[in-house]
Order: structure tokens, then sequence, then C-alpha cells
């Protein structure tokens, strides 16, 4: 049987701690910077929806209306596909982040383990 020693005990009480808060920081920091990208986001819709209505209301011919119509989809299309790769870039960086906490908890208690 296999037995800890109190210092053994401590100490792996505060890494889990400590892991636990850098985890819990790298989460509030990664809500952090979606709530960011998604206010940016929002608030670049709202311009570009802003300058659109009253251009688009103006077109006297079916085929400026549409050509008009086009090019905003196309804009929407490319403000779908930043906030794709920066939604998917900030995903990977927490990953990332916790990957390297929870590999180093794993080192530390693999090696704090009392070997029988």
């Amino acid at each position: 049987m296999t037995r800890f020693t109190p210092d053994q005990l401590v100490s792996s009480s505060k890494a889990t701690v400590a892991a636990m808060f850098a985890l819990a920081n790298q989460a509030f920091h990664g809500y952090e910077q979606m709530i960011q990208l998604n206010l940016q986001t929002a608030r670049q819709a709202l311009t570009e929806s802003r300058s659109y209505w009253p251009e688009a209301l103006s077109h006297k011919a079916p085929e400026h209306a549409i050509a008009h119509h086009t090019m905003l989809l196309q804009s929407s299309t490319k403000i779908a596909q930043s906030y794709g790769s920066q939604f998917a870039a900030i995903a990977s960086n927490i990953h990332a982040e916790w990957l390297k906490i929870v590999g180093s908890q794993v080192e530390l208690h693999s090696r704090s383990l009392p070997r029988g």
C-alpha cells in the first residue's frame, strides 16, 4: 500500500488549486475575446445595414437593385468567413492553453506519485 506524506498532499492540493485557477482564467479570457469578436461583428453588420437600406431603396432599375444586393451578399460572406476564422483561432488558442495546463498537471501528479 502506498502512502502520501502530508507534504505531498499539501503540495498536490496547491498544484491542483493553481491549475483550476489557471483554467478558469483561460476560460474567462477566451469568453472576453469571444464577446469582443461578437460585438465587433455586430457593430460592423449594423453599420453596413444602415448604409445599405437608403441606397437600396433609391434604385429605380431592378438590375441596379439586384447588383447592389449581390454586392452586399459578397461583403456579408467575407465578414462571415472572417468571423469564422477569428472564432476558430480564439477557440484553438484556448484549447492549446488548456492542454498545456492539463498536461503540466498530469506530469506533476505522475512524478509525485510514490513508487510502490
